[in-house]
């Protein structure tokens, strides 16, 4: 049966084209013949049409196979950054005579265009594509949040997306940048940190769907995060017995700093951090590049790249205690087969590169002759499992004496998933 005539005003020329008139579009053959392809094209597929014009023959795939397309785009699971600081909330007297103290607060704010590389903004421009790209977009994001900021838009997805708290790392004495004190044990002298004020709720807003509907959203916020990263970078001068770093030792703390005195970072502020976050189930440590590395230590790490993605395992058992000990028994069983490692380590994409999950069993596999190890790494190593110590210093076989204060609950900070993560160019 031939196809079926659109209404036209106007025979087309010879030569195969195709053309709108009105709200139909209308294709010719090469012999001259009309053909209308639709009939009823709505306005918003006249813009996905447009905006494709770059890219003739994906608008003829099936429409699984572009939403994969632009799902492989979007890169998940994610990696959304932050700029952090600190504002100062001045205590004030209550109507019945009582003063209450100074407190502060984290305030966040996203990184300038240039030097973010935030997947909500990779998934914004795809999103803007058509509707097709919209909806894989919303797709992609099945556990709907936003980022804390006043007026960027920002779909994350607060299960599986990683959300790092870039802090300002001035001269902490800064009013924005002094970070002092996050355990509840050290917050002696006002102002003191105000956990509930720092991590906002979700909300509920008004979108317009991928359907071409408005519709209201629940999204969830920051208090819902399950996975937050924080930036470990090695430095000689920012060290934590120093008044200059985020993380730093508490002068009032009773806690030896002679054995990290030189970390970047104190496991006790780290350990005050976490607790304060209400959702936060795994801390990813994201090492940073040092121009001071040497050609070795840029080999290493291309090594272990190349280790990560290619090596296999047939050992499960070997694999399993040291790096899947807090997984369900279900992933375990999962393991009793030879596959690739990477299939079964931690991944994180940005913009522009991906993270791998830094693990003892690549460092050096079975049959290799060379160790792939980093001092940054070590260190990063050190850190975490004086951390583990720290968050679980209220145990039962703790004495009385040397216990600390903790506002989540014991279970959950000693099942606290910490991991380290080595960027890499795919």
């Amino acid at each position: 049966m031939p196809p079926k005539r659109a209404p036209i005003k106007k025979a087309f020329s010879t030569g195969g084209r195709r053309a709108t008139v009105g709200k139909a579009t209308v294709a010719t053959t090469s012999q001259g013949e009309e053909i209308a392809t639709s009939s009823t094209k709505k306005d918003g597929d006249a813009k996905d049409e447009a905006a494709l014009d770059g890219f003739p023959l994906f608008r003829h795939f099936a429409t699984e196979i572009q939403q994969e397309i632009f799902t492989q785009a979007i890169r998940k699971p994610g990696i959304h950054y932050m700029a952090v600081k600190k504002k100062v909330v001045l205590g004030y007297t209550l109507p019945d005579g009582r003063a209450t103290a100074a407190t502060w607060k984290l305030i966040y704010a996203p990184r300038s265009t240039t030097k973010d590389g935030s997947s909500h903004r990779l998934s914004e421009k795809i999103s803007k594509v058509n509707r097709k790209a919209q909806q894989a977009v919303e797709l992609a994001n099945q556990n709907k949040g936003q980022l804390p900021f006043s007026r960027a838009w920002s779909l994350i997805d607060v299960k599986d997306d990683l959300v790092v708290f870039d802090f300002a790392i001035g001269a902490t004495r800064h009013v924005h940048s002094d970070f002092r004190y996050f355990h509840i044990d050290n917050q002696i002298f006002a102002p003191f940190f105000d956990a509930a004020a720092s991590y906002p709720l979700g909300k509920t807003k008004v979108i317009e769907a991928a359907s071409g509907e408005t519709k209201q959203i629940a999204f969830k916020g920051l208090a819902d995060v399950k996975k937050i990263g924080l930036f470990y970078k090695q430095s000689t001068d920012r060290i934590c017995r120093k008044s200059n770093t985020v993380f730093q030792c508490c002068i009032h703390t009773t806690i030896s700093v002679g054995a990290h005195k030189n970390w970047i970072m104190c496991p006790e502020e780290v350990a005050g951090f976490i607790d304060s976050l209400p959702s936060i189930e795994q801390l990813y440590f994201l090492i940073q590049p040092n121009k001071k590395w040497s050609k070795q230590e840029e080999g290493r790490i291309a090594l272990y790249k190349k280790w990560f993605f290619s090596c296999k395992f047939t050992k499960p058992n070997l694999f399993i205690s040291t790096t899947l000990t807090n997984s369900s028994p279900a992933y375990h069983e999962q393991l009793r087969t030879t596959g690739n490692v990477a299939d079964y380590l931690t991944m994180f994409h940005d913009a522009d590169k991906t993270y791998i999950e830094v693990d003892r069993f690549l460092m050096l596999p079975s049959g290799k002759k060379r160790r792939i190890d980093l001092e940054v790494v070590k260190e990063a190593r050190d850190v975490i499992k004086e951390l583990k110590k720290q968050l679980v210093k209220d145990g039962p076989d703790i004495p009385q004496a040397a216990r600390r204060n903790y506002r989540s609950s014991y279970a959950a900070r000693q099942a606290m998933v910490i991991k380290i993560l080595l960027p890499v160019d795919i």
